[in-house]
């Protein structure tokens, strides 16, 4: 269910923000806020996950930092508005290889 609610979120990735890169549209976050919001729903669920991208996307304004700010492991209300420099996820969107 996580999957198919990611679509659109892929789409915009492989379709709209390559076109609105050509006119100076660039994330101020690593990763950029759409794949944040990706990996959250499909780690936290669809509920949480729409939330912290929502708050990531809030965050994309000049009053906060840009840079590293990997999604968080462990879901928390008081951790919405953080940054996180720390890749709790490496491997997390890679397939398993046995």
């Amino acid at each position: 269910m996580a999957r198919i609610y990611c679509m659109p979120i892929v789409f915009y990735q492989k379709a709209l923000s390559p076109v609105l890169s050509l006119f100076g549209a660039q994330c101020r976050f690593f990763p950029s806020c759409s794949e944040y919001a990706r990996l959250c729903i499909l780690h936290h669920g669809i509920l949480k996950g729409t939330l912290m991208g929502i708050c990531r996307i809030l965050r994309c304004n000049p009053l906060f930092e840009g840079g590293l700010d990997y999604p968080k492991k462990n879901f928390s209300f008081g951790g919405l508005f953080s940054q996180n420099k720390i890749d709790e996820f490496k491997d997390f969107d890679k397939p398993n290889r046995l």
